[in-house]
């Protein structure tokens, strides 16, 4: 015999037995709540994972090519565009096609067996779990220029606010050397 009852914070079932005895009582509003914040927070963690992953890359294919010396600046800067470019092109989009992807109909299935992803095909469900991953992703890539723009402001401003000891009197400064 299965009853609802209404509970302060969400609503609760209970699966009784034919003697009146609860065996079961679970809070679904809540587990419903929770499954879907945990679902968002591994989203966007797995954004907030290839963003780092990205700017570690772009570090050390800076640090190839300064090691490597190119003839020219721009032979050089021409290298480390092509390098973050390709490292950050496969690690954000083919790296999340290669997992969420089900390619064991394909020849050689042995090799094709490590990636067992829930997706075969392109299909709605495919768009809204693995598009969604990418856009989000390639978004946030697009902005991190102008954030760090704006981040680099930030720190500059409060660097001045501390020498002028929070005055907004401009001519006021604890440095003494020019």
């Amino acid at each position: 015999m299965e009853k609802k009852l209404k509970h302060k914070k969400a609503e609760v079932y209970e699966l009784k037995s034919d003697d009146g005895k609860v065996i079961m009582a679970e809070p679904i509003c809540l587990k419903y709540r929770n499954d879907k914040f945990f679902s968002k927070m591994l989203a966007l963690s797995i954004t907030v994972i290839i963003i780092v992953i990205n700017t570690i890359l772009k570090a050390c294919v800076v640090a190839l090519v300064g090691w490597i010396g190119e003839d020219t600046i721009s032979q050089q800067k021409g290298s480390v565009v092509k390098g973050a470019f390709l490292g950050q092109f496969f690690n954000t989009g083919f790296i999340i096609l290669i997992v969420n992807a089900n390619m064991q109909q394909f020849h050689p299935k042995k090799f094709w067996k490590i990636v067992n992803g829930p997706f075969s095909d392109y299909m709605p469900q495919w768009y809204i779990d693995v598009g969604l991953k990418i856009v989000t992703t390639f978004l946030v890539q697009g902005l991190m220029p102008y954030i760090n723009v704006v981040k680099e402001l930030i720190i500059m401003k409060l660097k001045t606010r501390l020498t002028q000891k929070c005055s907004k009197d401009p001519f006021k400064t604890g440095a003494r050397t020019i």
